[in-house]
């Protein structure tokens, strides 16, 4: 089967697509980057361990043997009693009630105090120990369940008391929150009495410092046993500006990055070097932006606190330069970002214009992870955190090609902007059958909107499925930026109208070939309905417009000029995380849904292929419908379904109900439309 010019064309795009975003899955096969004489290696990177346990640190000083270190806990030479001990040789105890903040372990070199390594300890509640066969056990208690994540205001948390190697009632059991006997408002407060009881937590303000549930009751002896209470809010939110429409001050800082200029990146055009902020770039490294974007540098917002930072599950939605389509990040799209201190970071694909950060709390979900901590996280060789965003395969075999191709990946690739599958299907009775669905919209930031060339390619070998359309031009479209939105309510969204001029052509690629030649002009109204308790979203862009223009290559005689009247809704759906985060973690499926009713003054051609018709020139209405569910495999490889119906010019065949599935290749994350 011979493929025409046109399907060469836009075969190549397509695999130029394809070829881009499956460079973010190549793996690199360079060699470790070689690590400095005089840094400080420290073992174990992630330790966990009890309230009370112990864990015994290793430290090197690469190329100097023997060299000594120096051992604090949170900057404390040896620690105290609130963040726990550590010996000089590295042998560290835990504190016997969960600290406030994370205990982090560091090591200094000996010889050069600017040389050291950090890592961050995770202390849980302390359990029953297992029994000794050499000595009888002791008796004990522990709290079910030992950490509970609680909403603020949310209804009563049930704990219960459990008593280990302890046969007789227990008796006199006190129960305490943060130190106080039956807690306060502020921090919550116990209800009942005995070894169940419930903890009800604050309603007016979300604690700054994690809380400690702890229960005293006397066996043999007096004893005691803890449990860990975060209390998150339903929703927390805080919108960026970059510099250009910033109009007041924000809790939020956007920087632009670039991973591949100079030697070790740069961060808004300044080169990366050794006091660069290690939150920025680790961010950065831990994002899944391989050439340029932005990294957002959050005060925490009302209600998020250092404490509670790692709770919470954040969606970014945002208009970047890359593309007119506002996008909707998740956390399984972009990287989960960076909790230090007071700071939320988390680095984008992409350039930001503006943004909203919303927080929600996290699903209880061993497959889903929390924030990276800036002191743990290793590059990708398994070294400590390098003060580098540049990519450790930048300069090896084919990734130094395709590394230079970034212009073209962040452009043509952004989701919303390229779509598509081309399959060849076994057809019982014809043979095979070859069909081309895609969709492409890429754009160029250029004074206040985006030039973009918006490309449709629907095509079929099977005359029964072929839609046989190509349409392909120049738009400008004009999007409003300081202010983006008209009103905004807990749950909905009203964004101000996108306008969009286009003039291109509309071609049959299949024997006779019509061509039209038509300039069109369509407003949206987007309309955005929010899920809060999860990041996901329905999106609803009604579009009202009007296409004019003439034919200047048909088979049949079409006298009269082009005028159509157009209406429809474009749209997006992010399947609730609530249904799906146990099979799904944080890639949730994301359903896409477009509608076109033209009305055609003038008549054109149209044949109703779903019911054997004829062609023939009428004019009156033509619908059409593209639906597409995408479930994401991989951060760039998706599995998608397509549902189309109705007809698309210039030839307007008229099909019934069609499907195309495949696999697409693009940017993660979705567009609102």
């Amino acid at each position: 089967m011979r493929l025409c010019t046109t399907q060469w064309i836009v075969v190549s795009i397509l695999f130029a697509i394809v070829l881009q975003s499956a460079a973010q899955q190549t793996p690199s096969k360079n060699t470790p980057s070689f690590i400095a004489a005089g840094t400080v290696l420290v073992t174990p990177v992630d330790p966990t361990t009890t309230t009370g346990g112990t864990i015994s640190f290793a430290a090197q000083v690469v190329g100097y043997p023997g060299t000594g270190v120096i051992w604090s806990v949170n900057g404390i030479p040896g620690g105290n009693d609130d963040s726990g001990h550590i010996t000089v040789d590295g042998r560290f105890t835990a504190p016997q009630a969960i600290p406030d903040n994370a205990s982090k372990i560091t090591a200094t070199s000996s010889i050069d105090n600017k040389q050291s390594m950090s890592v961050s300890v995770t202390i849980n509640a302390a359990s029953c120990p297992s029994s000794d066969s050499t000595k009888p056990p002791s008796s004990c208690l522990t709290i079910d369940p030992p950490t509970s994540l609680v909403n603020l205001g949310s209804k009563r948390v049930k704990f219960s008391l459990r008593a280990g190697h302890w046969s007789r009632p227990v008796a006199e059991i006190k129960w305490y929150v943060n130190g106080v006997l039956g807690g306060t408002p502020s921090t919550g407060t116990i209800q009942g009495t005995g070894a169940d009881v419930a903890y009800v937590p604050p309603t007016t303000a979300v604690p700054t410092k994690k809380l400690e549930m702890k229960a005293v009751a006397t066996l043999d002896a007096e004893r005691t046993a803890t449990a860990q209470i975060i209390v998150v809010a339903n929703y927390v939110s805080v919108r960026c500006f970059a510099k250009e429409n910033q109009i007041s001050e924000s809790k939020c800082v956007v920087k632009d990055f670039d991973r591949l200029l100079g030697p070790r990146g740069s961060i808004d055009k300044r080169p990366v070097d050794d006091v660069t902020a290690a939150r920025l770039i680790t961010a950065i490294n831990s994002s899944k932006a391989m050439f340029t974007g932005s990294v957002l540098d959050i005060d925490l917002p009302d209600g998020a606190n250092e404490a509670n930072c790692k709770s919470y599950d954040w969606k970014i939605v945002t208009q970047p330069r890359e593309s007119p389509n506002v996008l909707i990040y998740n956390p399984g799209d972009i990287g989960t970002g960076v909790c230090v201190g007071t700071k939320f970071v988390i680095a984008l694909p992409v350039r930001v214009l503006w943004a909203d950060v919303s927080g929600f709390p996290q699903q209880p979900d061993p497959q889903r992870s929390g924030p990276t901590d800036v002191a743990t996280f290793k590059d990708c060789w398994g070294n400590n955190v390098p003060e580098s965003i540049s990519p450790c395969d930048r300069k090896v075999g084919l990734m130094t090609a395709i590394y230079k191709t970034g212009w073209l990946y962040t452009h043509f690739s952004q989701a919303g902007a390229a779509q598509g599958t081309i399959s060849l299907s076994p057809v019982i009775g014809t043979g095979r059958q070859l069909t081309f669905d895609v969709l492409a919209d890429p754009a160029y930031k250029l004074g206040p909107g985006w030039l973009n060339i918006p490309l449709t390619f629907e095509k079929s070998t099977s005359q029964g499925s072929n839609l046989d359309a190509l349409l392909v031009g120049l738009a400008y479209d004009w999007r409003f930026l300081k202010h983006p939105n008209l009103g905004e309510f807990p749950h909905f969204v009203a964004r101000k109208p996108q306008f969009q001029l286009r003039s291109g052509t509309e071609i049959a690629p299949t024997s006779p070939h019509d061509k039209n030649w038509v300039e069109a002009g369509t407003i949206k109204f987007p309309l955005v309905f929010n899920f809060h308790q999860q990041p996901s979203a329905f999106t609803a862009y009604p579009v009202i417009g009007v296409e004019g223009g003439s034919h200047f290559d048909t088979h049949l005689a079409e006298k009269d000029p082009i005028l159509r009247g157009l209406a429809g809704v474009d749209g997006s759906f992010r399947w609730p995380f609530n249904l799906t985060h146990n099979f799904l973690g944080s890639s949730p499926i994301t359903v896409d849904y477009s509608y076109r009713m033209r009305w055609l003054a003038y008549a054109e051609p149209t044949t109703d292929v779903a019911n054997n018709g004829t062609e023939m020139l009428t004019a009156g209405r033509r619908s059409f419908l593209r639906g597409s569910l995408i479930e994401p495999l991989t951060p760039n490889l998706q599995f998608q379904v397509t549902a189309m119906r109705g007809s698309l010019p210039p030839t307007f065949r008229s099909l019934g109900n069609t499907l195309v599935i495949g696999l697409t290749f693009a940017n993660p994350g979705s567009s609102e439309h």
